[in-house]
């Protein structure tokens, strides 16, 4: 089914059509969401969000944008909500810090593939410290450099996302690698 046919069996209000949505979008929708918010069970509630959301507003969609770029929009301005709702930093959690160390991972002295403690220590700390740092971005380069990096969103697609030009974006993204090298480099100076 084409986009077309997509929006008008969604402003139709049919449930295979919103199902089909879901399905095409929700995985990336929810990459977007936990680059903001980092923790997953957050993530997976800001995501039935934005899917709700588009639900109740389908009828408002002119078409003028592609659905993904639709979707990100609503994911994009839902996570900062719920970022500036809480009032607080978000932090991963250690169970989130890197996919690769789950609970079939802990160390195992006998398995020479297996990370010592103290490098699944930092591996998790320097986890954490990025995300922190990137928490810190200014809203729109955040915004800017989580579509790209987690969602791997081209510039143009980012500048459909956030009403900004390409050159914003480059500008938002050159500013944010600026900003995080800068505080990288200074957190490796006084540890």
């Amino acid at each position: 089914m084409d986009q077309k046919q997509l929006i008008e069996q969604l402003q139709q209000g049919k449930e295979t059509a919103f199902r089909d949505l879901v399905n095409s979008f929700g995985q990336q929708v929810f990459i977007t969401c936990k680059g903001f918010v980092h923790q997953s069970e957050e993530a997976e509630d800001i995501t039935q969000e934005v899917f709700l959301e588009a639900f109740r507003s389908i009828h408002k969609f002119r078409g003028d944008a592609k659905i993904s770029t639709w979707l990100y929009r609503i994911a994009v301005n839902r996570s900062l909500n719920h970022l500036r709702s809480k009032k607080r930093r978000s932090w991963l959690s250690l169970g989130d810090a890197d996919a690769r160390y789950n609970e079939h991972s802990i160390f195992d002295p006998e398995d020479k593939s297996s990370p010592l403690p103290d490098e699944l220590m930092s591996r998790e700390q320097k986890s954490l410290f990025l995300s922190q740092t990137i928490d810190k971005l200014p809203k729109n380069q955040k915004a800017a450099f989580v579509l790209h990096k987690y969602d791997e969103l081209s510039y143009k697609e980012i500048a459909e996302v956030l009403h900004v030009s390409v050159k914003a974006v480059e500008a938002l993204m050159v500013r944010a690698k600026a900003t995080l090298r800068k505080n990288m480099e200074d957190c490796y100076k006084n540890c």
